[in-house]
């Protein structure tokens, strides 16, 4: 971490960071042991190399006061308690945390300040052991969260497939985004798209249905922000699966294009979702 932490918060094992420090940028491999944790805070936290942190956690974190919490047991948790100008959490290599968690945050005090979270590398957090894995990332009610690369949290070895949560004022998807939460020998796991607003164009309707199509249930929804917290498909949706997508909006859903189930798979509908 480039934040300080003060003597009495290190001695009594709590640790809050906070400051204006710079960037913590990894080009080279990083290995925990078993159950172990890497984290990366500052205010740009970014991987350019490899991390592994096989059934424990890897936590890049952005902001000027963060709250790292371990918990033991595989258990870890970040928070921003403050946002900062010019953040940035970024993978642009790989993290690998199978049987356990992966957490991308980052808060920005300017909600026109761009990226505040982006993957383009691979992040991998599969089943182990009968351990879900969770892949987060979290761009606050402000940020811009930019995903692409590929967020895995399949179960290609049996059990379930875990979480993949994007989440942020603003989700922008790639081109050739690969998400997959699938388990071929158990129930499937889920992606959960969070933002204020969110318009499936081509480019993410291909991202869903691919997700859709490799086994993954997949959760649209809208929060209170900025925007009005509609949900507008203006692509079409279609998987020959039995995997469910939801479109869960705070406000309203346009659905100008074709949704498409396949066999088995269903659709779920839910506008004014603060409503009875």
């Amino acid at each position: 971490s480039t934040l300080n932490l003060s003597d009495s918060d290190f001695l009594n094992a709590k640790y809050f960071f906070s400051g204006s420090g710079g960037s913590v940028i990894n080009r080279g491999t990083i290995t925990a042991a078993a159950g172990g944790y890497v984290a990366l805070l500052g205010a740009q936290a970014i991987n350019e190399g490899i991390i592994v942190a096989r059934q424990g956690a890897v936590a890049l974190g952005a902001g000027s006061a963060l709250t790292l919490d371990m918990q033991g047991d595989g258990l870890l948790s970040l928070a921003v308690d403050s946002a900062a100008m010019n953040v940035l959490a970024r993978n642009k290599g790989l993290i690998q945390a199978d049987g356990g968690y992966v957490f991308m945050t980052a808060r920005s005090a300017d909600a026109l300040a761009g990226t505040v979270v982006n993957n383009g590398g691979i992040i991998q957090a599969r089943t182990l052991a009968v351990k879900n894995g969770r892949i987060i990332l979290d761009g606050g009610t402000a940020g811009t969260v930019e995903v692409g690369g590929t967020l895995d949290a399949s179960a290609p070895n049996g059990g379930d497939g875990g979480f993949i949560e994007t989440s942020g004022a603003n989700v922008k998807m790639a081109e050739g985004t690969t998400i997959t939460a699938a388990a071929p020998y158990g129930k499937a796991g889920k992606w959960l798209l969070d933002p204020v607003d969110i318009t499936v164009d081509a480019t993410l309707a291909t991202t869903i249905q691919n997700a859709l199509n490799g086994g993954s249930d997949v959760d649209v929804e809208t929060a209170a922000g900025d925007g009005a917290g509609d949900i507008t498909v203006a692509s079409t949706v279609t998987w020959s699966t039995d995997n469910t997508l939801m479109l869960n909006a705070y406000r309203n859903i346009y659905v100008n294009e074709a949704i498409i189930a396949g066999s088995g798979g269903s659709v779920s509908l839910k506008a004014d979702s603060t409503g009875t």
